[in-house]
């Protein structure tokens, strides 16, 4: 546990020992956010781990400090704008 007004955060184990549970919140930030991590790891439809296992990007932005520092999201520009391709 954190200190008085810090980040405090909860894990256990399920009764089954198959799933680790979680909680987090920042007081004022994130009230309260959870969720559930299998202990066996997980799997995809063609039955590979999905852990350390990285999916590429179709296409390649690299945000740019000083653009980002503006308040502007490249990657997210380029997707909407890919997307809005596909709609057209």
């Amino acid at each position: 546990m954190a200190a008085a007004g810090g980040p405090s955060h909860h894990f256990t184990w399920s009764p089954d020992s198959k799933w680790l549970l979680f909680d987090y919140s920042i007081p004022g930030i994130a009230p309260g956010e959870g969720g559930l991590v299998r202990a066996d790891g997980t799997l995809s439809t063609t039955g590979k781990y999905l852990e350390n296992s990285q999916t590429e990007p179709d296409i390649k932005v690299m945000n740019e400090y000083p653009v980002v520092i503006t308040g502007k999201d490249q990657q997210l520009e380029a997707a909407v704008a890919e997307l809005m391709k596909l709609i057209k």
